[in-house]
């Protein structure tokens, strides 16, 4: 019976999910574009830019930034070595400021890429045992739909921009950021 249960749950976790309906697309957008598109009045794209690019210095001197008219994009490299494997990837951002009239709408977008190194242990029909390395291929990057991720990113773009009074720690920061 447990072998029976096991496949089931198997099945039941691999299972791919119901496709979503137009309705549930279109909500899904809608969501997605208010999660990452705010409006400021009476700023200068510029302005704005520059904020952006000083969020990352301050969060991470890791990050190398690149300047285009009204984009800026955000890279950094990371890696975790484990006991016996190793990930490694990209964090992205990249944050769009086009002027409206008075208004300058703002576009902040992050996705990461990763792939991870594990030992993989053979032998060769002499008896001879080695370790190669494995490795994933890098999975191709998709845009991080985390609210709070981007929560926090508009929380100190305001405060650079003297539109908040305080600057979001990391530790208040742990008290917003929820799972997808």
């Amino acid at each position: 019976m447990g072998f029976f249960s096991l496949i089931f749950g198997l099945f039941q976790a691999y299972h791919p999910k119901k496709p979503m309906t137009p309705a549930e697309i279109a909500a899904e957008r809608d969501r997605q574009l208010k999660m990452v598109t705010r409006g400021y009045q009476n700023k200068k794209s510029e302005e704005i830019l520059i904020a952006a690019s000083r969020i990352f210095a301050l969060a991470d001197d890791d990050y190398s930034v690149s300047h285009s008219p009204s984009m800026i994009s955000a890279t950094r490299r990371w890696s975790m070595y484990l006991v016996l494997s190793a990930a490694f990837g990209t964090d992205n951002w990249q944050v769009t400021a086009i002027p409206d009239g008075n208004n300058v709408r703002v576009t902040a977008q992050h996705s990461s890429q990763g792939s991870a190194v594990t030992p993989m242990f053979m032998s060769n029909t002499a008896g001879a045992s080695y370790v190669v390395p494995n490795q994933t291929p890098a999975l191709m990057p998709n845009m991080s739909t985390n609210e709070s991720l981007y929560e926090l990113f508009f929380a100190r773009l305001d405060y650079l921009l003297g539109l908040r009074t305080d600057w979001l720690t990391c530790k208040d920061a742990k008290k917003i950021i929820r799972p997808d």
